[in-house]
Order: structure tokens, then sequence, then C-alpha cells
């Protein structure tokens, strides 16, 4: 008998619905809590009520200076089950994202869904809003020049 598993080089999937019972993977952090002042310019502009965003830092290599940004993630359970679901990057301490700073979309098979590149002056990038029913799955890849990291989920 073998027993199958996943490549090493694929990150886990990170399952959104269990954020919405307080469940949350390390490295996450719930947006606009008191004692995490770096997450709480990611503001709300949506017409959807959010039900829970969440954010992680994410080091996009010693390349850039150093610089760092936060990729934050807001969904809101639908009456259906299904899911909106809303992608933002921002800036962790520096006014602006580094130019040519690509957040994607991808599909199971890595098809690019959709994708933004920041500019000169963004103070952020986002994608744009989506919905999914309970258990499809989506990667989110930040990518500068030869840096891509990879964010795998699940609704």
């Amino acid at each position: 008998m073998t027993i199958d598993s996943p490549p090493m080089n694929l990150p886990p999937k990170i399952n959104l619905r269990k954020w919405l019972e307080g469940t949350v993977e390390a490295g996450w952090q719930l947006l606009d809590k008191p004692d995490s002042p770096a997450f709480v310019a990611v503001r709300s502009s949506d017409q959807f009520e959010i039900t829970v965003r969440q954010a992680k830092l994410i080091d996009v290599g010693i390349d850039l200076g150093n610089h760092s940004v936060v990729l934050s993630l807001a969904i809101t359970l639908n009456p259906d089950t299904s899911m909106n679901v809303r992608v933002q990057v921002h800036p962790a301490s520096q006014a602006h994202l580094p130019p040519n700073l690509k957040l994607a979309m991808l599909s199971e098979t890595a098809e690019v869904l959709q994708e933004v590149c920041a500019r000169e002056q963004d103070s952020y990038i986002q994608l744009r809003h989506f919905q999914g029913e309970a258990g499809d799955s989506f990667d989110i890849q930040l990518s500068l020049g030869q840096i891509q990291i990879l964010e795998s989920f699940i609704l």
C-alpha cells in the first residue's frame, strides 16, 4: 500500500470557512486588533459586510531593501453558503508598494484568473472581489522579479 502525499513545494491550503469559526493558521492575524497597528490601515469600502478579515505579513525579499507587504483577505459568508472574497496587498511600513509587485489569483491548474500590478505610487493593490462556493479552491501569488510567494486557499 502506498500513501500519496502532496508535493513538498506546494503550501497547505488554508480553509477560509475555519476563519468563520475562529480558527486561523499561524502567521495570519485578525485585522483592526488594538495590538496590531501595522494592519489598521486596511479599511473596507465594499458594499458587503465583512465577516472575517485576516492579514499576513510577507517579506518580499532582501533585494527590495527589506520591503515587506501585508496580504489581506476579507471574506463574507452569504445566506446561500457561498462566500465573497476580497484580496488586497498593502505596504507594511513604507508609504508605497514596490513598483511592479504583482498580485494574481490562480486556478487549481495555475491559470491566471486575474492579476494586478503595483505602479510607482500605489499605496495598495487589490483583485476584483469574487464569489465562490464551498469547496472551491484558488491560489494567491505575489511576485516581484524572481521572487514568488504562493498562498493556497479553499472556501
